[in-house]
């Protein structure tokens, strides 16, 4: 996609970027859910559906009362998040631009992780609106938080957060969209990633928003299983690509290995 294609340059979009951070950092420091409102304004279209919102403590949000809830949830319970406004990625997806920012989350008990964000925008809506966000914690990839197979409750979680995304699939694109979608992403995962695990990602735990354009974005749950241990590890993906009607295209993709929690 060309830059005439985009509502604003590159360079004037990567200072929209910071300027949003900025917020963000303010609002997380902060701490007051008077502030939602000043979030909002900066994350335009967060409050609003078609939105996807991930935490590696919880489930997927994807409307505007669980938005809130979740936003609210963070400033009032969660630690001390800090975030670098200047220092992202942005890599532009066909009519997106994925942003990944690196910060900290500090629970004040001499514990302090490693934290990332990733952002995607609609850079041709002349609101650049904030249509998906998934925060993740990076240790999770190097240690998982759980293992399903060996705890029964957070089994009882991941089959819940399967089912609300199996409601939540459907009829939101055809059976051969996310099928497809679905095949392109294991055959990437499968290939890419660990020798020694075996990716599993069913069609109805995949959400996929389609713009009129063929672009995409998309978001979901399943497992990796471990060959040699039989160890069963809950994962998340998000991304983006397109769909021309005759052949879909993956542009980017994110994994990241969640805990599971009572959250939402």
């Amino acid at each position: 996609m060309n830059e005439d294609a985009r509502h604003k340059p590159y360079e004037e979009r990567r200072r929209l970027v910071t300027d949003k951070l900025l917020v963000m950092q303010h609002c997380y420091a902060a701490r007051d859910t008077n502030n939602y409102g000043r979030f909002i304004d900066a994350f335009h279209g967060i409050d609003s559906v078609p939105v996807i919102i991930g935490t590696d403590v919880g489930a997927w949000f994807t409307t505007p009362e669980r938005v809130k809830w979740l936003i609210s949830y963070d400033w009032t319970e969660w630690g001390d998040v800090k975030v670098d406004p200047f220092g992202f990625r942005m890599k532009e997806c066909g009519r997106y631009d994925f942003v990944k920012v690196r910060g900290t989350l500090d629970f004040h008990q001499m514990r302090v992780w490693d934290l990332e964000i990733m952002i995607l925008f609609d850079a041709i809506d002349p609101d650049y609106p904030c249509v998906l966000m998934q925060f993740t914690v990076p240790r999770n990839m190097v240690a998982p938080a759980c293992i399903i197979n060996r705890d029964a409750e957070a089994m009882k979680r991941h089959k819940a957060e399967l089912s609300f995304l199996s409601s939540g699939a459907q009829g939101t694109e055809s059976d051969y969209a996310n099928k497809e979608l679905c095949r392109q992403l294991l055959e990437e995962l499968n290939c890419q990633y660990w020798n020694n695990v075996k990716f599993v990602l069913r069609p109805e735990h995949v959400l996929i928003h389609r713009d009129a354009d063929g672009s995409l974005y998309f978001a979901g749950t399943g497992v990796m299983k471990e060959c040699a241990s039989k160890d069963q590890i809950p994962f998340r993906i998000i991304g983006a690509g397109i769909d021309n009607g005759v052949e879909m295209k993956l542009i980017e993709l994110e994994i990241s290995r969640p805990f599971l929690s009572e959250l939402g």
